[in-house]
């Protein structure tokens, strides 16, 4: 009984073991005096205050070890919340700089043909102008041979070049004022999309990171879960018998005296404590 006693404090079945000295108390004085020196109250109360110790401590520290693990999901928690929160932020302002950008290319496709249109009428009224002015020179010229008035003829056809050349000029100074505001046009949409670009790129580098932090924290939320679910695997196992080969356990105790019920399991460092030495007999091991 005594064994036993020591086997159930080992096996933290501490209900039992009380029971089992409570039995022992009303029977030890029916005995000898060999017996009643065998069997050390004190030393059982030691045997089973130890025990309940080393539990209690074990316990204590998985509840430490439970609650830190649930702040810490707290805050895991709390902290993919913002930067899920972040993520469609910043999600937003990606679309929003798309309409932007395409708003502000609609501007300027708008603007520019506009202004071509400007270009095209004003050379369209020059045109014209000078057209009007050259019909003119030509009906002078005409009258100036019905009239054989060869020297106003000369006049005028001289007039009339230089008229011709002037609308050149014309017609080149406002081809060059459309090539370079088409010019200017196309650096100023360049500058645009550059921008456009820089703050694309910034804002999916912003993205990358977040969701490079959503996955870190999901993978520890993930690692503090399996190690939640460890804790409590050993736990159960614990709570359950395990027996070597060769060992008397529950199966042939229950073939030779009948069912015993659910079984304790052996402590994990069973080898440990067989190996300490007998606390009734020093010379000898467990």
């Amino acid at each position: 009984m005594v064994n036993d006693f020591n086997t159930k404090c080992s096996l933290e079945n501490f209900q039992t073991a009380v029971e089992i000295c409570n039995l022992l108390k009303e029977v030890v004085p029916y005995f000898d005096d060999i017996v009643q020196q065998i069997v050390d109250f004190a030393k059982l109360k030691e045997q089973f205050d130890y025990c309940k110790a080393k539990q209690e401590k074990y316990v204590a520290k998985e509840r430490e070890y439970k609650e830190q693990i649930k702040a810490a999901n707290n805050r895991i928690e709390e902290m993919v919340k913002l930067l899920a929160e972040q993520k469609r932020n910043t999600e937003l302002q990606i679309e929003e700089q798309k309409v932007m950008f395409s708003k502000l290319l609609d501007e300027q496709s708008s603007n520019l043909n506009k202004q071509l249109a400007k270009f095209e009428q004003d050379r369209q009224k020059i045109e014209d102008e000078y057209t009007l002015r050259l019909q003119k020179k030509e009906e002078e010229i005409k009258n100036a041979q019905k009239l054989n008035q060869k020297d106003i003829q000369a006049q005028i056809e001289n007039e009339r070049k230089n008229l011709e050349l002037e609308r050149e000029n014309h017609r080149k100074n406002l081809q060059i004022e459309k090539l370079e505001f088409e010019k200017n046009q196309k650096l100023a949409l360049e500058e645009v999309q550059n921008q456009q670009k820089e703050k694309d790129v910034k804002l999916q580098e912003e993205l990358l990171v977040l969701m490079s932090q959503i996955r870190e924290q999901e993978k520890l939320r993930r690692e503090n879960a399996s190690y939640t679910y460890t804790i409590e695997r050993e736990q159960e196992k614990s709570k359950k018998a395990v027996y070597p080969e060769g060992c008397f356990g529950p199966n042939e105790w229950r073939e030779y005296f009948g069912e015993v019920g659910e079984a304790p399991a052996l402590p994990a460092d069973i080898e440990k404590i067989l190996d300490e030495p007998c606390p009734y007999y020093k010379k000898a091991k467990k």
